[in-house]
Order: structure tokens, then C-alpha cells, then sequence
């Protein structure tokens, strides 16, 4: 187990270039298998229900942005995003399997609540429900409430209970009568249903209207490598403080790897005078969507340079079998890439992210590890290095934040009522100075921002307040932006369960200590009884057997409490100086 742990650990860092090398001592977390119980304490066997949704897309011609520019200040050609609608698109907001059958759950998109459940829907099949979150008797959660036997959704308030699908209201138990039957209930006692399905395992919403205006929309966007055969999906969830546009922006930026992680496999998607970036628009459903496509050489450019530097050879590649690194963006939740053939486009790994915008400020990161592996990866083991790896620069987000969000609110105060939805504020223009080859996608990106970001439902209605109550101003807190047990152990099923089955270990371990050390004690007292059972306990706690119990016993309690912490807040300020010091190793100093 343990040199299959290293050899996970090196095809991880070979086929995922964004996947974070954390230190050697995690590849003994595979032999911790064989002390812990199945860690995967909630699976219910579901066949996820496929849309069927026409994808009868009206596209646009592709804009292709030139290439041979390396200092991008603008974008060589534009196009606007006068008719961007946020609210004709579906929106990823859990994983399928982090959803418990029967309990209603809230999720929320665009500091709007919704409450959403999965309900059997004939044999080894579910779907999805979904409301708004709200009771319209006297506004409580119905996410406090109960699925009832019929699939309802029910108050815990007073018992009123919704259909799901419709969201009509089905049951008063304060007006039913002796028959059991209801009198006719009027439209202001219903609450608002929003259609709700699974994707590859992701549970998508649509709350910019009904069914009808759902099934015209766009399906949502899917990535090929999820449903074919070989691959392997690992599927991670997590909260952040952080402000959607402004993570996209971090996950579509390779040049930040080397610095903030230490993973010299972001290079291969940074790009330089030798490598340049190509980029491919595509504004889809009459420009009310838009996708964008980065295309860049996967060979070595800083660490090149950084060679040269130190005197180093270049490592000379054959020019016929150099992969090409894409990374594609589809507006306004999902990114995925990969280093692809370039002459058949296939790949053995892809990295998926979906970030769902849950308000201004603060977003939900989904992602999934997709490889050709020959077993499936322990979800708690992603689970560990990824939150290591995003705790590395998530306070860096943080503080970026401040001064991002502050920009758009001054921007937005200064705007008149008929500019705020034609006018560009410019945030990301004045604020960022790009000079990156790399950044030809970040301009570009910057600038839908620029011109899309007022539309979103509830911005304005959300950010002006911030400022007035002074959060904008704040100065992040590390112990609250990486503070995992919040983001993510709470919403993840199987790093509960991982957790608790650590914490059975720590004490099954603490009784084998303590059992074994009084029965030693107690046969040594007695031994000069003579009795049988004495001496058979005796001969069996030899010193060796003594040796070996107590050491078993002690590491699996120090091992298992290491790896419930993991699940906690972590990274310190000491760690990341410690991360720190590594920045020389891949970038030497000037």
C-alpha cells in the first residue's frame, strides 16, 4: 500500500499539472486504509437522469484574438456583451452524492435561497425538487422542515406542505376537515417551484424561471471526459469568502502556480513571446451566452528562463509531440482543462471546476479529478491535498477582494440609473495591470466583468449595502477564509463520515492501550496465584506482543488524529512561510 501510495502520488503530478505536490509524508495516508473502516459512510445507489434538453444553439461566428501579442493591454478585437443575460443560464449548486435522499437541503445562488431535495423516482433512480426557500404562511425556511412519504416538502413551522415540482401548496392541516379534504387554496399560499436536474452527478438549478423558459434555455455544458469509458471521476466541494468573478479569474490565471503553490505544471498552460496564447470566442443563444477558449504550447517558458538563469540546459523537446494546454470557460460557471494531442484532441486528464456565484462576495467552488486511472482515488484523499492546495492562496483572493469589490461599488455610485446596465465600469481595467503574455484570456475576461457584472441578479442590491456597512473595508481574517470545517467538512457527507471514522479509531486505539497496559499490570500482580488463566494471560503479553500492541496502538491514535485535523482550519501563518521559502527553488531570486 505504501509504494502504491507513492506511485498514485507521482501519476497525480504527471497527468494533473494543476494538482499541488503535497509533502511525502500524505502518501502513508493510503496505508491508514487498512486501519479505517469504509470512509465512505453515505452512498445511495442512484442513476443519475439525463436531460433531455435540446442543445439548438443559435451561435455566432468565432473571433479569433491574435496571438502575437505579448504585452496585452487590450484586447486586439472586441465584441460586447450588451445581451449577456445571467438569467438564462442553469447553475451548478451541489454535488448529486452530497445530497442525502429525502432532506431537504439549501443551496443558494445569487444570495437567493433555495431548498432542494433528491427523491426516489421509480427503481435505482432519482431527481431532483426544487423551491425557493421560503414559507409563504410566515417566511420560514422550509430547508428546517421534512420530506414527506409523498415527496413534499414540508414546514416545520405549521405543517404546510408544497409540491415540489409546481410548488403548490397540498396541505393546510389547520383547514382540513373531518373527511380529510382541503378547501380550494389560493395562489398566495403556494410557493414558487424552480427547475431543478442532474448532469454528470452535478445538481444544476434554473432560477431564472419556469419549466417552459428552462427547456428553451441552453443545456447546461458538459465535460466529454465525465461519461467515457476509463475515466475516473474525483469530485470535490467547498465555500469560500470569495467572490465568483474573482476566483474564475484566479483558476483562469496559470501564471500565479509557481508562486502561490510551487507547481511547476502551471507553466505549461502560461505562455511567452515563443509560446504565444490563442484565443477563440464563441457568443452562443443570441449572444446571451459566451464561451472562450485559451490554447497555449504545453512546453517549459518560465521555467525555462529560470534555467537559463542558473545555468542550466533547457530541456530540448521534439516540437512533433509538444501537447497543446486548453483551457475553455463557459460563461458563467464552468471551467475545464487539460493537456490535449493536437492532432486528435484526445487526453488522460482533465481538471473540471463549477463555481456557483451564492452572492456577492462569496461563491461555491465544485471540481473534479478526471483521469485514466486504474483505481478510483479515496475521495477523502483528494480531499485532503486540494484543500491544501486552495488554502495556499485563497487569503491572497481575500485581500484582493477588498480593494476589487471596493473599485466596483465606487464605480457603480458614480454611474446614473440608465448607465448601470449599458456602461462598463471599468473595475478590472483601472485596477489590474496586466503584462503577462498569458493574459491576453484575463483581459478579455476582465472586460466581460467590466460589462456584465451590473446585470447579475441582486449585485446592486447587495453590494451598495456592503460598502455602507463598512465590510468592504475589512481586513480578511485567515482563521475565517480557511476555515474548512465551515466550508467544506459541513457540506461534504463522506469527510463527515471520514472524520468520524477517525475519531472511532482514536478511541478504538486508546482502549487497546489501556486494556493491553492493565492486563500486563494485573498479570504481573497476580502471577504468584499460580492460577491458570493468569499464566495464560502472562505467556500471551510477551514483551514483544506488549511492544507491538502498544506501538500499533499509538500510532494509529497520532496517524488518525493528524488526519482529522486535516479537516479543520490549518494553514497558519507558519506554513505559509514555510511555502514561502520555497519560491526559490522554482524562480531564483533576482
Amino acid at each position: 500500500l505504501y509504494c502504491l501510495s507513492l506511485l498514485l502520488m507521482t501519476m497525480l503530478n504527471v497527468w494533473d499539472p494543476m494538482t499541488t505536490p503535497v509533502t511525502m509524508r500524505l502518501s502513508l495516508l493510503l496505508t491508514f486504509l487498512s486501519l479505517i473502516p469504509s470512509a465512505n459512510g453515505f452512498s445511495v445507489a442512484s442513476k443519475a437522469l439525463k436531460p433531455s434538453l435540446g442543445r439548438a444553439l443559435t451561435q455566432l461566428p468565432r473571433l479569433n484574438v491574435a496571438a502575437d501579442v505579448s504585452v496585452p493591454e487590450t484586447a486586439s478585437e472586441t465584441h460586447s456583451f450588451a445581451d449577456f443575460d445571467y438569467s438564462s443560464h442553469w447553475y451548478p449548486v451541489i454535488w448529486e452524492r452530497d445530497l442525502v435522499l429525502n432532506h431537504p437541503t439549501q443551496v443558494t445562488v445569487f444570495d437567493e435561497n433555495y431548498v432542494i431535495a433528491k427523491i426516489p423516482d421509480g427503481k435505482n433512480k432519482v431527481r431532483i425538487v426544487g423551491m425557493k426557500d421560503r414559507c409563504p404562511h410566515k417566511s420560514a425556511f422550509l430547508s428546517e422542515g421534512r420530506i414527506t412519504a409523498n415527496g413534499n416538502f414540508q414546514c416545520a413551522y405549521h405543517g404546510w406542505t408544497f409540491d415540489g415540482i409546481n410548488g403548490n401548496c397540498v396541505g393546510i392541516p389547520q383547514v382540513v376537515d373531518k373527511q380529510g379534504e382541503m378547501p380550494a387554496i389560493s395562489a398566495r399560499a403556494c410557493g414558487t417551484a424552480v427547475p431543478a436536474m442532474i448532469v454528470q452527478g452535478m445538481v444544476w438549478l434554473f432560477p431564472g424561471g419556469n419549466l417552459e423558459q428552462a427547456l428553451l434555455a441552453p443545456a447546461p455544458p458538459e465535460v466529454p471526459e465525465m461519461d467515457m469509458k476509463g475515466f475516473r471521476p474525483v469530485t470535490v466541494i467547498r465555500d469560500f469568502p470569495i467572490d465568483y468573478s474573482v476566483l474564475l479569474e484566479n483558476i483562469l490565471d496559470p501564471d500565479h502556480g509557481l508562486f502561490a503553490h510551487g507547481v511547476l505544471g502551471f507553466d505549461l498552460y502560461s505562455a511567452s513571446k515563443e509560446a504565444p496564447q490563442s484565443i477563440e470566442e464563441e457568443f452562443v443563444n443570441d449572444g446571451k451566452g459566451w464561451v472562450i477558449t485559451s490554447r497555449v504550447a504545453a512546453m517549459e517558458k518560465l521555467i525555462a528562463v529560470d534555467k537559463t538563469r542558473r545555468g542550466k540546459k533547457r530541456r530540448e523537446m521534439d516540437k512533433s509531440k509538444i501537447k497543446i494546454s486548453t483551457s475553455t470557460f463557459h460563461a458563467p460557471t464552468t471551467v475545464y482543462m487539460g493537456r490535449r494531442d493536437k492532432e486528435t484532441g484526445n487526453t488522460i486528464f482533465v481538471t473540471a471546476f463549477w463555481i456557483c456565484p451564492t452572492g456577492t462576495g462569496r461563491s461555491r467552488f465544485m471540481s473534479a479529478a478526471i483521469g485514466k486511472l486504474p483505481v478510483s482515488i479515496p475521495r477523502w484523499f483528494l480531499h485532503i491535498n486540494l484543500n491544501n492546495f486552495l488554502d495556499q492562496d485563497t487569503h491572497l483572493l481575500a485581500t484582493q477582494q477588498r480593494y476589487v469589490l471596493e473599485a466596483e461599488a465606487d464605480a457603480v455610485e458614480s454611474m446614473n440609473v440608465g448607465e448601470l446596465m449599458t456602461k462598463p465600469t471599468n473595475v478590472r481595467k483601472n485596477t489590474y495591470v496586466y503584462r503577462s503574455p498569458t493574459e491576453k484570456l484575463g483581459v478579455r475576461l476582465g472586460q466581460f466583468w467590466d460589462e456584465t457584472l451590473n446585470r447579475a441578479p441582486n449585485r446592486l442590491s447587495t453590494l451598495l449595502p456592503m460598502k455602507m456597512s463598512g465590510k468592504l473595508t475589512k481586513d480578511p481574517v485567515r482563521r475565517e477564509t480557511l476555515d474548512r470545517e465551515l466550508q467544506h467538512t459541513r457540506i461534504c457527507p463522506d469527510s463527515q463520515g471520514f472524520v468520524k471514522n477517525c475519531r472511532r479509531v482514536q478511541l478504538s486505539s486508546a482502549a487497546l492501550f489501556l486494556t493491553l497496559s492493565v492486563l500486563k499490570m494485573w498479570s504481573v500482580m497476580t502471577l504468584a496465584s499460580n492460577g491458570e488463566f493468569v499464566r495464560r494471560v502472562a505467556a500471551a503479553l510477551k514483551p514483544a506482543v506488549m511492544w507491538k500492541g502498544l506501538v500499533a496502538s499509538c500510532v494509529s491514535w497520532w496517524l488518525a488524529g493528524k488526519l482529522r485535523r486535516e479537516f479543520y482550519f490549518k494553514y497558519t501563518e507558519e506554513l505559509r512561510d514555510r511555502d514561502l521559502k520555497h519560491i526559490p527553488k522554482v524562480w531564483l531570486d533576482s
